[in-house]
């Protein structure tokens, strides 16, 4: 489940053993990546609060290109083992960025 936060977050919830790549709507925007991913966990199930537990860097997002959340037995194919490290919460919290390149028209 992905949940749109505003201002550029995304709330990823109940999740396990996926992928998520994201890419702009605009076509302007040439370069999509991962500004930020906090992995969170719930501390008042009553509110629903969330605090951050870990936060993932570049070499868990490939180099902020995808979000990865890793199954109970993920495949490790060509990964580098961090990216592997399995989310007990399954809860992140994930902040892309996009870059939009104005073109001179000649």
């Amino acid at each position: 489940m992905v949940i749109f936060q505003g201002d550029s977050r995304f709330l990823l919830i109940i999740g396990e053993g996926f992928q998520l790549v994201l890419t702009p709507r605009s076509a302007k925007k040439t370069f999509t990546g991962i500004l930020s991913f906090k992995e969170k966990e719930v501390v008042d199930p009553a509110t629903g609060e969330l605090v951050t537990c870990r936060m993932l860097n570049d070499d868990e997002t490939r180099c902020g290109n995808f979000v990865i959340m890793p199954g109970s037995e993920p495949d490790y194919g060509n990964y580098p083992v961090c990216v592997t490290i399995q989310s007990p919460t399954r809860i992140a919290e994930v902040e892309p960025y996009a870059l939009e390149v104005e073109f001179e028209e000649e």
